[in-house]
């Protein structure tokens, strides 16, 4: 893999309209709010960097989901107000995303007592949260399933109940971030308003991320939890079919293959 695409100065006066384009289709509900963007200035990707340009961030309260995008001519953005600067699409790089509430960021602390402190590049959320950063490429030719979900919300573990000595499921504040199609992550020195103080994201080696290619795969233990979860999805999807052929049948309805359909591993209830 080559290094990090970065626009070329004429570039850089289309590169607001890409990004809202992007940014429209998959900037989280959560995040949803009015964002501006400022007009294009010198690139400040350094050649080290995994990072593509800047955008002014202005996040309000409320539940909406709609995204106005208003260009706004003017200085570049400054560190010191409410700002984004985004991983571009198709980087390559996968985020877990251990979000402070949900018990997010404990499962990061006991994950680190059992299998030793990550490595990996470390970047502490405005909220409080922790993401980690790997390379997506490395991580398939590492054992990653190919059709292994890598973008989704809560990461369901297993868990022994001491008191009924019986496994079962808990679900975590882990998420996983894919940044290698369509996904976005806003990344250092992104900062936004949380109340009275402005919330930042900072890197934890010297300030800075590294280059996309140095970023490691996922460990393979992590990598074993992934697969684990694919495989359990889709022999859900499978027994499901079965009881929907079932049904059909002493129901008199012809029913299809039924594994003529792949399962959804996108489904919440996986």
């Amino acid at each position: 893999m080559g290094r990090i695409w970065r626009p070329s100065r004429s570039e850089h006066h289309s590169l607001p309209r890409m990004i809202a384009k992007v940014l429209t289709m998959s900037l989280p509900k959560r995040t949803a709010g009015r964002l501006a963007l400022t007009r294009p200035g010198p690139p400040i990707a350094s050649s080290r960097s995994i990072l593509s340009t800047i955008i002014a961030l202005q996040t309000k309260r409320g539940n909406s989901e709609q995204i106005r995008w208003q260009p706004q001519l003017g200085a570049w953005s400054r560190k010191d107000t409410p700002s984004s600067l985004q991983t571009p699409t198709a980087s390559g790089i996968l985020v877990l995303d251990f979000d402070h509430a949900d018990g997010g960021v404990e499962q990061l602390a006991e994950w680190e007592r059992e299998h030793g402190s990550f490595t990996e590049p470390r970047v502490r959320t405005g909220s409080g949260g922790v993401h980690l950063y790997f390379l997506r490429e490395k991580s398939l030719e590492a054992g990653l399933g190919a059709d292994t979900l890598m973008h989704f919300a809560k990461l369901k573990l297993r868990a022994r109940d001491p008191e009924m000595g019986k496994e079962s499921f808990k679900e975590v504040g882990v998420d996983m971030r894919d940044v290698s199609l369509n996904g976005m992550i806003a990344c250092p020195p992104s900062s936004y308003q949380r109340g009275e103080k402005v919330a930042r994201y900072t890197a934890a080696s010297r300030g800075e991320l590294p280059a996309v290619d140095a970023l490691p795969q996922l460990p393979d233990w992590v990598i074993g939890i992934l697969n684990e979860r694919a495989s359990r999805a889709a022999g859900g999807a499978k027994v499901r079919m079965k009881v929907k052929v079932a049904v059909e049948k002493v129901s008199g309805v012809e029913a299809p293959s039924a594994f003529s359909k792949a399962p959804d591993l996108a489904d919440a209830a996986l």
